[in-house]
């Protein structure tokens, strides 16, 4: 898209589930939603008026958003904390999140090439541990992201699907992209799993 309007995103930790959403007036606002123990009627709050968010991943017992400066934890009311900017990946704005891996601890960040009027942007990764998040690859138009046990990424960009070796690059550097397939107007990446018969 070229729209630079937050979008809308939703993130679930736990019982509790968090909207980001544009706000008429400039920015976003967050609804947190929450189904208290021992009831099933849903606790609505109303909207809060944050900063621009751009995406939300749950990460590590805690909801992660994208902004203007950084990856930022949410507060207990939804609004981001610039006390708890990820270091790794510097104060720097990013358009989409993706987590993954065998126990979900790696998060991958990337800043949209068209909204940031440039030919492409580097796809970064972290491991939860490393003091700056690796660089995977400098792509353009990146519709998906999949970062699944197998110690791969699955990286749509564009009518590409690449693979990259998230365990030998974050050990050594070399990625070993390789173009799986070339597709025609993709728009997301999905997962199946075969049903075997008992």
């Amino acid at each position: 898209t070229t729209s630079d309007t937050p979008p809308t995103r939703l993130a679930v930790q736990g019982d509790v589930g968090l909207i980001s959403r544009a706000r008429l007036n400039g920015g976003s606002e967050i609804i947190r939603v929450a189904i208290p123990g021992g009831t099933s009627a849903p606790e609505v709050s109303a909207p809060l008026a944050i900063p621009a968010v751009f995406d939300l991943a749950p990460y590590g017992g805690r909801v992660l958003a994208a902004t203007a400066t950084g990856i930022q934890a949410l507060t207990s009311s939804g609004e981001p904390d610039s006390t708890t900017t990820l270091s790794a990946f510097g104060a720097a704005r990013y358009d989409r999140l993706w987590v993954g891996g065998a126990n979900n601890t790696l998060l991958a960040a990337w800043r949209s090439n068209v909204l940031a009027a440039t030919s492409d942007s580097p796809l970064r990764l972290w491991d939860g541990a490393a003091t700056t998040a690796a660089t995977v690859a400098t792509l353009a138009d990146i519709r998906d992201l999949t970062l699944p046990s197998d110690g791969k990424a699955y990286v749509l960009a564009g009518s590409a699907l690449n693979r990259y070796d998230v365990t030998l690059g974050l050990s050594t550097g070399n990625w070993a992209p390789r173009t799986l397939a070339s597709l025609t107007a993709p728009l997301s990446i999905a997962w199946t799993v075969p049903v075997t018969t008992p």
